[in-house]
C-alpha cells in the first residue's frame, strides 16, 4: 500500500495563490489584438463583404488590420486619445435604424459596440471578447454612426 506524501510545510494554501477574476476587457488589455470574422455580414447591402470588395477596399482593410495587430487592446480602445478605436455603451444607442435593429435582434447580449477608424470615413464595427475583435460591419461611408455636421 502506497503512502501519501504530505505537502511541504513551506507550501502556501491553494486559496492564497488564487487571484481575483478580472473582467475579460481587463485581463487582455496587454495582449495584441486578434481578429475573428464569424459574425461579419458576408452579403447584402448592409455593410457586407460585397460592398467592401465593390468599393475596392479589401486590400486596404487588410493592411490596416495588419498594422492594428501590433497594438494591444489598451492602445486600441482605452487610450486617452480614443484613437484609433473607441466603444459605445450600450450598443443600442447607435443612430442607424438598420444597425439598431440588427443589434436588438441578434446581439442583445453585448454590452459594447466597438469601432476602429480606418481611412477617411471608413469604420470597422464589432465586439471585443478578451483580445479578439469580432468583426461585424465595415462602414465605408460613416453611415452606422454619422458624424455631426458641426
Amino acid at each position: 500500500m502506497a503512502s501519501r506524501k504530505s505537502p511541504p510545510e513551506t507550501a502556501r494554501p491553494a486559496q492564497a495563490l488564487k487571484r481575483p477574476k478580472l473582467p475579460a476587457s481587463e485581463r487582455f488589455v496587454d495582449e495584441h489584438i486578434a481578429w475573428r470574422f464569424e459574425y461579419f455580414h458576408r452579403q447584402g447591402s448592409f455593410f457586407g463583404w460585397d460592398a467592401l470588395i465593390a468599393k475596392g477596399g479589401f486590400e486596404q482593410l487588410m493592411l490596416h488590420l495588419r498594422d492594428f495587430e501590433g497594438m494591444n487592446v489598451e492602445r486600441l480602445f482605452h487610450h486617452y486619445t480614443r484613437k484609433p478605436g473607441k466603444y459605445y455603451e450600450p450598443p443600442d444607442i447607435v443612430p442607424n435604424p438598420d444597425a439598431k435593429r440588427v443589434l436588438a435582434e441578434q446581439y442583445d447580449d453585448q454590452d459594447r459596440l466597438y469601432l476602429l477608424r480606418l481611412w477617411g470615413s471608413c469604420r470597422l464595427f464589432g465586439f471585443v471578447s478578451g483580445n479578439v475583435f469580432n468583426v461585424l460591419w465595415w462602414d465605408p461611408d460613416h453611415l452606422i454612426w454619422p458624424t455631426d455636421p458641426d
